[in-house]
């Protein structure tokens, strides 16, 4: 027995038999003070680094020593160092790191292939075990790196390379030279196992085999997929038709010179349009779709930004949008507009984003130029490579008219295609450095993509304390494939076991059977549009639609009219909103002395102020997505008592005004903050959003009330939505309601 060190022959379940020659680890060897020559197996084991160093590591020696031009590493790994470290080092003579994967806490993996590198940015690392797999091939040059399970964008790397013989193989240090050079500070603390190497691609499934997974032996039979496509700098031609399903495009890296040209089946003025697609970058800034016209560069231009904001031009002008943060995952984005009311509409992973007007009466010509990878700054060119993209793209489609609610949802789970371009029959033209590879979702994108559709889509529960619904039961007597669930979604399966069409039932107890009103259908015909200063006073029924404030401005607002003006000494009031906004109004009641009789108030922090005549209190509420919020707010002046309920969960009441009385004159205002009686509007005190389901009554609603009326069975008796007398001034739109409920 030697001083540390330890031969082991090991067939690490690949393609590779190796032996592993461990040094200064193994703590009984270290003790013992000799040399020793073991077979042991490693299955169940672990190579542990319990301190920083700059001898300890393992060499990993092939079985059979050749060139290689593709090759696929997997490991798994724990450790709690902070600073950049070594998780596998290959070095050849002359070339230190000719294949070397470096860890860059918290969230940056660094693979070198030949001296140059490639840095990957992943989620944040979290203390617990990592499976990391890093696949390369000199073929097209594509290099993958998948962490747990889920891959991240592709780059392309030393095209036409290959890792000469002989190698050095270290686990635990960064060579700097061949087969040393090691510095502690490179060093890896904690914990290695479950180390394979092949000498070809693995595929997808592969990755994602429990067995490779758990470290067992992967079958030396296993069907290999290797991406064979031909790319070089300026390389150019047209792909006519090509059906592209199941592939992505692939943009390796920024630059000014790589994209690819979409042709429109049939090029015609457009006065409406819908854009779809798939989209997989770490980017947090780029062009995403850019069509030019002859006369305007940013005719189209989707274009992400920090912090969580898509910006979206229509002939220059800037629209933003507000989104939640996300994951490094695919993102299915959509994005509409229509020139006869200049609305425009971003929809990401099947959620609708409040929406927004511009240039309403405009017309693209028939001539434009549709670039996906660069941002257009002249008519199909002047590129600058800080404004390209990265990553993947996939699932292109474009319509000339605004896709309604179900349709979104349908291109969501790719049963629908466009009419302007189709991902299914695309004439293109790809220049520069791009690739056309199979589309590979990893299964958390594939789970999210199906999880949005069960929570936003075709609604079955509601779930209430209190009580709630439930709809389209069904069951079978074998297991659904991915394509039935689907359609079971889209109500176009039936159980055979269980039936909701047909189904024999017996209620017992409290139980009702009601209409569905889960779906709301998009009514194209419902759009109204009143330009400023125009007032326009209605008596209508709401029902389905909603208040579209565009912008921030200082003269946009709705006016409220109760049915009976009289002293008011308790009330409720609730009401829908969906806004991007950090601070805004939700709802201004005047009167002649008391300005802010009654508002409510959102600001930053998560903070509802409410005011009732001009006593400001404050509630602190939950963090929340961009969702919509149903707020309801009671007041009695017997007791004082305020109550703030948000999505039907009460928070703690205060008091206020006890003993105080409404007037029956007051001025009721959604939209604008009243510094005066029926106005004193200030842009920055002003509602930019959506606004559905006013109510308001003359009393108090219990908890079983609040209920009622977030599942839309209980109308106030001061005004109420579904008969609602009002009066719109400015830029104020009556439209569609696309939420689900």
């Amino acid at each position: 027995v030697g001083r540390g060190v330890m031969l082991v022959d090991v067939d690490f379940g690949g393609s590779m038999s190796m032996q592993a020659r461990t040094t200064g680890i193994s703590r009984w060897a270290g003790a013992c003070g000799a040399n020793v020559t073991l077979l042991i197996d490693l299955g169940s084991k672990v190579l542990l680094f319990p301190k920083e160093s700059a001898t300890a590591h393992v060499i990993l020696t092939p079985e059979t020593a050749k060139p290689l031009e593709k090759l696929s590493i997997c490991l798994r790994s724990y450790t709690e160092v902070t600073r950049q470290y070594s998780l596998f080092s290959l070095a050849s003579p002359g070339r230190d790191n000719a294949f070397l994967i470096l860890q860059v806490p918290p969230n940056i993996c660094s693979v070198s292939v030949n001296q140059e590198g490639h840095n990957f940015k992943t989620d944040t690392e979290v203390l617990d075990w990592r499976h990391t797999c890093v696949s390369w091939e000199s073929e097209t040059g594509v290099l993958q790196l998948w962490v747990n399970g889920k891959l991240y964008p592709r780059k392309t790397i030393q095209k036409g390379f290959a890792i000469p013989s002989p190698t050095s193989i270290v686990l635990g240090q960064d060579q700097d030279s061949f087969g040393g050079g090691f510095e502690a500070a490179q060093s890896f603390v904690g914990e290695i196992s479950d180390v394979h190497m092949w000498d070809y691609i693995l595929t997808p499934e592969d990755i994602n085999k429990p067995k490779l997974q758990c470290g067992t032996r992967l079958s030396q039979h296993i069907k290999v997929r290797t991406y064979v496509v031909p790319s070089r700098h300026y390389f150019s031609r047209y792909v006519d038709q090509q059906h592209l399903e199941d592939k992505s495009l692939i943009f390796p890296r920024q630059d000014d010179y790589s994209y690819f040209i979409l042709k429109p089946e049939e090029p015609k003025p457009m006065s409406s349009f819908t854009v779809c697609l798939r989209s997989f970058s770490e980017l947090i800034e780029y062009s995403l779709f850019s069509l030019a016209t002859e006369k305007e560069s940013n005719a189209l231009l989707i274009y992400p930004m920090p912090v969580n904001m898509v910006y979206v031009y229509v002939d220059n002008e800037e629209i933003r949008f507000k989104v939640d943060e996300g994951l490094y995952e695919w993102k299915h984005t959509c994005v509409s507009w229509t020139s006869e009311t200049g609305v425009i509409q971003l929809w990401v992973d099947g959620k609708l984003y409040p929406r927004k007007v511009c240039k309403r009466g405009y017309s693209f010509p028939a001539s434009t130029s549709i670039i996906l990878g660069q941002d257009q700054d002249s008519f199909g060119g002047k590129f600058d490579k800080n404004q390209s993209y990265t990553g993947e793209i996939s699932d292109v489609h474009m319509w000339d008219y605004v896709l309604s609610l179900e349709k979104i949802q349908k291109v969501h789970l790719n049963e629908f295609s466009g009419n302007v371009l189709n991902w299914r029959s695309l004439e293109m033209q790809k220049k520069g450095d791009v690739l056309i590879e199979p589309k590979i979702l990893s299964r958390s994108s594939r789970m999210k993509n199906l999880v949005v559709l069960l929570i936003k889509g075709y609604r079955v529960v509601f779930a209430r304390a209190t009580g709630g619904e439930i709809s389209d039961v069904h069951m079978w007597d074998y297991v659904l494939s991915s394509e039935n669930i689907h359609k079971v979604l889209l109500k176009e399966m039936n159980g055979n076991v269980l039936n909701w069409r047909s189904l024999k039932f017996q209620s017992k107890g409290n139980v009702l059977i009601e209409p569905d009103v889960s779906t709301i259908e998009y009514r194209g015909n419902n759009k109204k549009y009143y330009p400023c200063c125009l007032t326009l006073r209605m008596n209508g029924y709401l029902e389905g639609n909603v208040f579209l404030f565009p912008e921030q401005n200082d003269y946009s607002l709705v006016t409220l009219k109760p049915v009976e003006s009289k002293p008011l000494r308790k009330f409720t009031v609730c009401l829908q909103s969906y806004s991007e906004l950090a601070k805004y109004p939700l709802f201004s009641l005047a009167t002649h002395t008391h300005f802010n009789a009654f508002l409510i108030l959102l600001l930053p922090g998560s903070k509802v102020y409410v005011y009732v005549g001009n006593e400001e209190i404050y509630f602190k509420v939950d963090l929340t997505l961009i969702e919509w919020k149903y707020t309801c707010v009671s007041w009695d002046s017997d007791t004082g008592v305020v109550q703030l309920w948000i999505n039907g969960k009460r928070y703690p009441r205060k008091v206020a005004k006890k003993g105080f009385t409404f007037p029956a004159s007051t001025s009721i205002i959604l939209g604008q903050e009243q510094d005066s009686f029926g106005g004193g509007f200030d842009k920055n005190q002003s509602f930019a959003g959506e606004i559905s389901d006013v109510h308001m009554w003359d009393y108090v609603l219990s908890p079983e009330k609040i209920q009622q009326v977030l599942i839309k069975k209980l109308n106030g008796n001061i005004f109420s939505w579904r008969s609602l007398h009002y009066e719109i001034k400015g830029n104020v739109l009556i439209e569609p309601s696309l939420q689900y409920i």
